[in-house]
């Protein structure tokens, strides 16, 4: 759910209970009159309204950013709100939400910088890429950097504006988390049985003080893990009185901590799992052990597994597996979260037994896996827990393998890089590994080195993997202009390509011109011999900014005029996807960052025969729920119409670990991939023997893949059923239905359109 869904949630609900919704969120500047801005200056060029000035029906402060150039002085354009003193104290508050309309079509960042009265500070970037409409912004306080009693300046700003820029503000508020807080924590209580607690939290939320109910929050948040934990062991008990730990069981989605989080784990008698034919589906089995006594050598043992209608039909040995999950210790990061600590994340796959200290609880994954030729039919077997030195336990386990084959080759597809470390097994090992476990076509869509020269791989070497379902090849990295005229680093790029007079920036070197070229003549010929020029594209201009535009087409005029049917996919920064910009007849593909991607605008330019794309940066170990990492590859993507996904890497390991993980289950491998980022560009992790491990986030993208085909396959085959068939319309509530908003809804749409599939095929 988004901030904004959740804001309004907050409100719907506090009515509904009766709570008067101005003590959570207080609107800092009335722009009606023209004492309004009194508090309102500008610097670095820009110009705002003097006077109350509305736009469509709301009062605005217009932002007006003139474009910047190089030894110009307005290299950040910005609106400075100095805050009243009777003001400043915002320590009841958790956020400041603002809502931005984008009157000019370029992609713009809207930074805000806070300062206090003691001059500290924090500054957060916000993306605007949909014009012509209100978005709503949010801004976490980052409480851990300022004096949030003592805020002294809002400073509104762009850096480097690359054109004139004009945006539209209104509705600057501050808001509290606390309902939110509440909220979760009554429906989390009510699970487990505490109503009376439940009914209290509810009843806490009809007070009139932020501050009362922020300090009442943290309190039962602090009280939750150890009902929950209990709850546990009084029901895990009355199944099996006999054992001195607990067991539980949660979906692939839950993330399950080791201490000091709220544990969402369930206690059955039994489970039940459901996928198709040639997929991949998991879940985790929780152990929880006794308050004063620590398990040893802990495992999860696998039976065999028989079809219920014929028990002479046996799933392979290593169609289920279970395994261990480690943890690591993330570092405070430089986005908001939270809590920082041991986070589940790899996949221990090179253990079978875990020790689990007093009173903590450890997940072991349980990942099932068919082929195409494994019989559809529900299969009966058992998973044991087993210790030494308290005894076992059994689930029993039920698994539906639907009467339908998710294909090889995917309908999504992907583009990534594996980045090098003396960690990783043989490449064509980790190639193999990627394409044929978790549907991401492996090789590098920077040729091996965006700044140096291009690495091709033999044609066979693809050849070879459209039996394992690749179904991108990144042919050649089409360079920036700044990366071909300036070779050493990003940073040294960026500044000598900004110094260069616009004159020169026109034109795309016709060295580089003639390089490329040149490589496309080797290429293409083997690409087209082989078959498999449908699938190759060339990537480039990796997040390109206006400036690099012209330059851009001077190349790709090169290329189309030899090569007119060659795909060139871009990140390159155009809100318009080619629609109302130079590039337009030279891109084949665009890939806007995931929180810039508009779908009308997406739906415009697949009019005009362009692929569209996302991205994403993301994926954290601590700021990114697996279900939503699921949910952008698989029902999210889907629905928004994404033909592809792309990832910069998956094995950023060199800056930040040397060594493979050597410790259980609190491994020391270090999470911070690059400086304030947990986790990013690093979905996989190195176990020793040169063995590469993967981590719960690389299961969530998978598993999203093969959402996405479910949605696919239901379009595909329903839409050849009568307009009249009920199994038609159930097929189009479905496809149709707005995307989930968590993790149950997601699983249980999920099995909707698995069975509803199996029907339609009978």
């Amino acid at each position: 759910m988004t901030v904004k869904r959740y804001f309004i949630a907050i409100i719907l609900f506090m009515l509904f209970v009766g709570v008067n919704a101005g003590q959570f969120v207080q609107t800092l500047c009335n722009l009606s009159d023209k004492s309004s801005f009194t508090n309102w200056r500008t610097k670095s060029g820009a110009v705002m309204n003097q006077l109350p000035e509305k736009v469509e029906s709301r009062y605005v402060l217009s932002f007006n950013a003139p474009k910047y150039y190089t030894g110009s002085e307005n290299q950040w354009p910005a609106m400075i709100y100095s805050v009243p003193v009777e003001n400043r104290d915002w320590s009841k508050y958790d956020i400041l939400q603002v809502d931005c309309y984008l009157k000019t079509t370029n992609t713009v960042k809207l930074g805000i910088l806070f300062h206090d009265t003691d001059n500290k500070r924090f500054f957060e970037k916000k993306s605007l890429s949909q014009s012509g409409q209100w978005i709503t912004l949010t801004y976490k306080l980052q409480k851990s950097n300022i004096n949030i009693n003592k805020v002294k300046t809002i400073n509104f700003y762009i850096t480097r504006p690359a054109h004139d820029i004009r945006i539209y503000i209104s509705n600057i508020r501050l808001v509290s988390e606390a309902p939110r807080k509440l909220i979760m924590l009554e429906k989390a209580y009510r699970r487990i049985g505490q109503t009376a607690i439940a009914n209290n939290i509810a009843q806490t939320l009809k007070q009139q003080s932020a501050a009362d109910i922020t300090e009442k929050a943290d309190k039962w948040f602090k009280n939750l893990r150890e009902a929950q934990l209990e709850k546990i062991r009084q029901d895990s008990f009355k199944i099996n009185p006999s054992v001195e730990f607990a067991v539980g069981l949660t979906d692939a989605c839950t993330k399950v901590f080791p201490k000091e989080r709220p544990v969402e784990v369930k206690t059955v008698k039994s489970y039940e799992i459901s996928l198709a034919c040639n997929e991949y589906e998991g879940f985790q089995v929780i152990v929880l052990a006794p308050k004063s006594k620590a398990l040893q050598d802990v495992e999860v043992i696998v039976g065999k597994f028989k079809l219920q209608t014929n028990t002479h039909i046996i799933l392979p040995q290593n169609a289920v597996q279970a395994f261990p999950i480690g943890f690591v210790n993330t570092r405070p990061p430089a986005y908001q979260i939270d809590y920082v600590g041991w986070y589940p994340d790899p996949i221990l796959e090179h253990l079978t037994k875990v020790n689990v200290k007093a009173n903590e609880v450890q997940p072991f994954w349980v990942r099932v896996k068919t082929d195409s030729k494994t019989i559809p039919g529900v299969y009966s077997g058992a998973l044991t827990i087993k210790t030494a030195n308290t005894g076992r336990v059994k689930i029993p386990l039920k698994i539906k393998v639907w009467n339908f084959i998710i294909p090889v080759k995917s309908k999504l597809k992907t583009a990534t890089s594996v980045y090098n470390s003396p960690l990783l097994p043989d490449r064509n090992n980790v190639y193999d590994f990627l394409l044929e476990r978790y549907r991401l076509n492996p090789f590098s869509i920077y040729s091996g080195s965006a700044y140096g020269k291009p690495v091709f791989p033999p044609v066979s070497d693809y050849k070879k993997r459209l039996k394992m379902g690749l179904n991108f090849i990144p042919m050649l990295y089409l360079k920036l202009p700044r990366q071909y005229l300036h070779s050493g680093s990003p940073k040294e790029s960026k500044k000598k390509w900004a110094e260069m007079p616009p004159e020169q920036k026109k034109h795309y070197p016709e060295k580089g011109k003639k390089e490329c070229i040149a490589y496309l003549d080797r290429l293409v010929p083997q690409f087209k011999k082989a078959d498999m020029y449908e699938i190759a594209y060339c990537y480039g201009f990796d997040e390109a900014g206006p400036s690099e535009w012209p330059a851009i087409v001077d190349l790709c005029n090169a290329i189309k005029q030899k090569y007119p049917n060659l795909k060139i996919i871009t990140t390159a920064y155009d809100p318009s996807y080619g629609t109302q910009s130079i590039l337009g007849k030279v891109i084949t593909g665009w890939i806007p960052h995931d929180n810039m991607y508009n779908p009308k605008m997406a739906a415009k330019a697949r009019k005009n025969g362009k692929e569209v794309w996302w991205y994403s940066t993301r994926f954290f170990i601590d700021a990114d729920q697996l279900w939503n990492i699921r949910s952008k590859m698989g029902e999210d993507g889907y629905k928004k119409g994404v033909d592809g996904f792309l990832y910069w890497t998956v094995t950023r390991w060199n800056d930040s670990n040397k060594k493979a993980i050597t410790q259980a289950p609190y491994t020391n491998w270090n999470p911070m991939t690059f400086r304030g980022h947990n986790g990013g560009g690093s979905f996989f992790c190195a176990a020793p023997n040169k063995k590469i491990l993967p981590t719960l986030r690389a299961e969530a993208i998978r598993d999203g893949i093969e959402d996405y085909e479910y949605l696919y396959i239901l379009q595909q085959i329903s839409g050849k059923l009568g307009n009249n068939n009920p199994l038609k319309k159930q097929a189009n509530a479905l496809l149709h239905a707005p995307v989930a908003k968590g993790v149950e809804q997601m699983l249980e749409r999920r099995e909707k359109v698995g069975n509803l599939i199996e029907k339609i095929k009978k």
